[in-house]
């Protein structure tokens, strides 16, 4: 229970905020976090994430999660389409210390880029 508290602390820190790399630090020791979050963040300013499921296991918290946001700038080379999203995802957290050591995201990206505009689903599966 204790993690899942530091979670959701984290989480309500960063969401609909600017995420600076100081405003992680107390949160985070995992620098593939930092660059994850600094990629979202650039193309998703201020994006949000909302837990809908938290299981906490030993060291480990996984959440079922929602994140939600603009696309208004440059996403993982793709230019700005100003189009809103929501992406259901999947994140486990390894804590060590009191802070996340590791994670591992899941989340269906052909979603992503078709909420986006740049990918046709139709042709994807064709």
């Amino acid at each position: 229970m204790l993690l899942q508290t530091i979670l959701l602390d984290f989480w309500d820190t960063i969401s609909g905020k600017s995420k600076t790399r100081s405003l992680l630090q107390p949160y985070v020791t995992d620098e593939a976090l930092y660059q994850h979050v600094e990629m979202f963040e650039g193309g998703f300013p201020q994006y949000r994430v909302k837990a809908e499921d938290i299981i906490e296991q030993g060291d480990k918290v996984v959440v079922r999660a929602l994140f939600s946001g603009t696309d208004t700038g440059e996403f993982n080379g793709i230019p700005a389409t100003g189009k809103s999203v929501e992406l259901p995802f999947i994140i486990i957290y390894r804590f060590e210390n009191g802070k996340i050591a590791q994670h591992w995201l899941e989340a269906n990206h052909l979603a992503l880029l078709t909420q986006l505009g740049v990918m046709n689903t139709e042709a994807a599966t064709a």
